[in-house]
């Protein structure tokens, strides 16, 4: 006797979308059931994001050597 297999096929679906700037605009694709917890777990994931780079905001940019100082303008 032959295996039967399902196949199972998850659509996804946009959760919610919008602008974020003039620029930048943001979309949120979901595959199966939303819950509560994951939300939960994606709003924690996005906090982290965002200390991360205002991390790297608020960084000291590092010395340029002398010897780069020439294309200081070209690294900009």
């Amino acid at each position: 006797m032959a295996s039967q297999h399902t196949l199972q096929v998850h659509q996804e679906r946009t959760f919610c979308s919008g602008a974020l700037s003039v620029t930048s605009t943001f979309r949120l694709l979901v595959t199966g059931n939303t819950e509560l917890k994951h939300l939960e777990r994606l709003i924690r994931l996005l906090t982290i994001q965002k200390q991360i780079l205002e991390e790297d905001e608020t960084a000291e940019p590092s010395a340029i050597p002398d010897e780069l100082q020439p294309f200081v303008w070209w690294l900009q």
